[in-house]
Order: structure tokens, then sequence, then C-alpha cells
């Protein structure tokens, strides 16, 4: 079963940084969407912490370094 995973960066962060997460990610069978409702897992890093969605269906989110 393959699960939909989304990574949620900060205001200052982009795709460049979680290069090696998402190409582990993709390496282990994981679906990288960049639509947080429809992930069944969220990684979340600082200001992305403020972009998770009240409506969503994540089984787990993870947040690294979550603002103020």
């Amino acid at each position: 079963m393959s699960h939909n995973v989304c990574v949620l960066y900060g205001l200052n962060e982009g795709p460049g940084m979680g290069r090696k997460l998402v190409t582990s990610l993709k390496q282990a069978g994981f679906t990288i969407t960049k639509n947080p409702s429809a992930a069944d897992i969220v990684f979340a890093h600082s200001g992305g912490c403020l972009l998770i969605p009240v409506d969503n269906r994540a089984q787990l989110i993870m947040q690294v370094g979550t603002p103020y």
C-alpha cells in the first residue's frame, strides 16, 4: 500500500532543502503530493507548520521547528 506524503517548507526553505528526504521517500515507495489535504503523511518545517489545513486526512503529521 502506497502512502501519499506532503512536505511543507518554511518561508526561507524549499524543495532544494528537502531533496534528500523526498528522494528517500520515493525510494521507499511513498508517493509525493503537493496537496496537504490529500496526504496520508505530512512533514512540515518552520512556517510550513502554519500551512497544514484543518480539514485533512493525514494519519501522521510531523512538525519540525514549529514557529512560535
